[in-house]
């Protein structure tokens, strides 16, 4: 246990600039604490669902759909949150590869210790192409909505690896860690100490403020009149004649997020704009967060999206290009969740995995066009 309370050491990351608008902070999981029962869809094949355990049901008009981690036959779960684009993840796979070779070939412990790979913002195409390309033995599962991810707390970050040990009745963290780690002979020793350390243990050192806590924050830099000044630049692209909004009224959806909204005569008649600055962790661990707004109209339709923060490769800036190759598919489409998001025709260059945050948070604002829809008055 020693070595456990060494590795989670205190750190605060700050996942863009020293940025003065606060828009989200992660604490990371510790040992102790629990893991969530995580629920997927069910596309393992055969020989996955072998390796793992899970048993098919006797008639085949039970077969469920899902599946979750407690059906997994292990005492320990190696988990990695990855995703396919992710530079540190690429060059994980082969230590991680390494260490399931090394506790595989290990009778005593390869049925005791089961391996997964959760592909974040990943399709069940990207990881099928990603398995044979690393040769990743063991199974990987698609996480496109970031559903697995978010339970987790929304890390902030991949690679990100977790020990994970299993009782009758919950899962609880032994050990976590973020970001490349190419030291395979660390893990294998880390597994092994797993095995032997009672949950009890990690409960009551927990309970005695035993592991530090480890966060990581997304922030803005941008005072509140420099993000006016976005929102009216955004309306005035999202009407015909380029008009002046005049003022923006502020709406507080919660701590960290507002809704402007303008209204403005177009021919006499009265026209409403709602615009909202949409923020996300990255997905990688040495990627920036994204910040970008969008204007939609009361209808729910997108009047304009405009970049704040989005990087690509190398974390290089977008280019005009780049924006304008989203803004051709999403403007004058209506938000909501059945926006489709395809990697290999929407995808910008070598900005993967910020397009899909930005599809994906667009499809999450459906909920806050309907409150707009149901509200009369949405200004203060």
């Amino acid at each position: 246990m020693r070595k456990i309370l060494l590795f989670m050491v205190f750190l605060e990351t700050v996942l863009t600039l020293n940025l003065a608008y606060a828009v989200g902070e992660t604490v990371l999981l510790s040992p102790g604490d629990k893991f969530p029962n995580l629920t997927f869809p069910d596309q393992l094949e055969k020989k996955d669902k072998k390796y793992l355990g899970i048993k098919a049901p006797f008639f085949s008009f039970m077969q469920k759909d899902s599946f979750s981690l407690d059906e997994v036959e292990a005492e320990l779960l190696f988990i990695e949150f990855f995703n396919k684009y992710c530079t540190s993840c690429q060059h994980q796979a082969r230590v991680n590869n390494g260490i399931y070779k090394h506790i595989n070939s290990d009778n005593a412990l390869k049925n005791r210790v089961k391996f997964i790979g959760i592909g974040v913002g990943n399709s069940k195409s990207e990881l099928d192409s990603f398995k044979v390309d690393k040769a990743i033995p063991f199974p990987l599962i698609p996480d496109p909505e970031f559903i697995g991810y978010e339970k987790i707390g929304d890390p902030g970050g991949t690679p990100y690896m977790l020990l994970v040990k299993k009782t009758d009745s919950n899962f609880f963290v032994f050990s976590s860690h973020m970001g490349l780690n190419k030291d395979k002979g660390f893990f294998e020793k880390e597994i092994k100490e797993a095995l032997i350390t009672d949950v009890s243990e990690l409960e009551k050192i927990k309970e005695a403020g035993g592991f530090k806590t480890i966060k990581r924050k997304l922030v803005l830099n941008m005072s509140e009149e420099e993000i006016i000044n976005i929102v009216k630049a955004s309306i005035c692209k999202s009407a015909k004649n380029n008009l002046n909004p005049g003022k923006i009224n502020t709406t507080k959806l919660n701590k960290f997020d507002n809704l402007y909204v303008s209204n403005f005569y177009v021919k006499d008649k009265q026209e409403t704009l709602y615009s909202k600055i949409l923020s996300r962790k990255p997905v990688c661990d040495v990627c920036h967060g994204i910040h970008f707004i969008v204007t939609f109209d009361i209808n729910g339709f997108i009047r304009d999206i405009d970049m704040i923060h989005l990087t690509k490769l190398w974390n290089d800036e977008w280019t005009e290009e780049d924006i304008n190759k989203v803004k051709h598919k999403l403007v004058g489409t209506k938000i909501s969740e059945e926006i489709q998001y395809n990697y290999a025709v929407d995808a910008v260059t070598t900005a993967t995995m910020t397009t899909s945050l930005i599809y994906n948070s667009i499809k999450r604002m459906a909920p806050l066009v309907e409150k707009v829809k149901q509200l009369k008055d949405f200004t203060k």
